[in-house]
């Protein structure tokens, strides 16, 4: 057999081991492979003493930290239930076979924990998925821990992920046993980039990591501007979110959860009703991909009507 059958093999039997693989040179599609499959780590031909000892002590360190990357279902005590998109998680509702095939991604990815890249254009709700990812797991334990790297410096970028010494930065402290989430993972210059990939495969990490761009980054990487090793090692799943204008048959779920989320029933029990003539100006409106405008807008509705139907004149108003 080859390589990766014979890790997946290892990995049937002991979900915990730790398995660094061997590749050819250059070899960089099999090196993605063996990580997506659960490889601790991968060398490349030919084979270099140092570089080898140094994969073995980082292997054993992780072992005796208990930093390897390991099913979740497994390693927790409870059991984690079938994918349900969290009541806030709006991006993830409805029957589009984009979303479908979403949803049936975050189910799998809650019980591992592999890193995860979500994609997809500004307002799709990105960070609404990396909170459902973290609170479904077992992650969940410990803090999610976010950055948005379109709106941090790139000094302060470096010391919040790399640390003075290069070795974790505050961020990577206070993100162990639960969750780290970079916003906007396009924004961090190639400097940057290349130092955190380093890092990721020099310390290895105790953390879930959770990265979202709103472009693409495989187009990126191919003009130069997205490092290749850190691509490599935040998206071995990759999740894309389809703009919300390109989502016409999920808009009245979408629309009626947020009313049900936003009412209180405890104050008054009648259902709030939208009327033909709101859905038909809901459909009408260009959303320009934002979900939170759309989130904005009904909760405001449902705070102001008076009869409990929802009219266009409420959604305008």
């Amino acid at each position: 057999m080859d390589g990766i059958t014979l890790l997946n093999e290892i990995r049937d039997i002991d979900p915990n081991a730790i398995v660094i693989l061997m590749t050819g040179y250059g070899s960089m599609e099999t090196a993605v492979r063996a990580l997506k499959s659960g490889a601790f780590d991968y060398i490349q031909k030919p084979l270099k003493i140092k570089e080898f000892v140094a994969a073995l002590k980082k292997g054993l360190d992780a072992k005796n930290r208990g930093m390897v990357s390991r099913p979740i279902a497994q390693s927790s005590q409870r059991t984690i239930p079938p994918f349900q998109a969290s009541e806030n998680c709006y991006a993830l509702i409805g029957k589009d076979r984009r979303i479908v095939k979403a949803q049936k991604q975050v189910d799998r990815l809650v019980k591992v924990s592999t890193p995860v890249l979500i994609q997809g254009p500004a307002g799709t709700g990105k960070k609404m998925v990396a909170l459902t990812i973290h609170h479904s797991s077992s992650f969940n334990e410990g803090e999610l821990v976010g950055l948005d790297c379109s709106i941090a410096n790139q000094d302060e970028l470096k010391n919040q992920l790399l640390g003075q010494d290069g070795l974790g930065g505050p961020l990577l402290e206070r993100a162990a046993g639960g969750s780290l989430y970079l916003q906007s993972v396009q924004s961090m210059d190639l400097e940057v980039q290349a130092s955190f990939a380093k890092l990721l495969k020099a310390v290895g990490h105790e953390f879930r990591l959770i990265c979202s761009s709103e472009a693409d980054l495989e187009e990126l990487m191919d003009e130069g501007e997205f490092s290749h090793d850190l691509f490599y090692r935040i998206a071995l799943s990759v999740i894309h979110l389809p703009g919300l204008d390109d989502r016409d048959q999920d808009l009245e779920d979408i629309v009626r959860t947020i009313m049900d989320n936003s009412s209180n029933f405890k104050f008054d029990s009648r259902k709030i009703e939208l009327s033909d003539e709101a859905f038909s100006y809901l459909a009408e409106q260009s959303w320009s991909s934002n979900l939170e405008q759309l989130v904005q807008k009904i909760s405001n509705a449902v705070a102001n009507t008076e009869d409990r139907i929802i009219t266009p004149e409420v959604l305008s108003g």
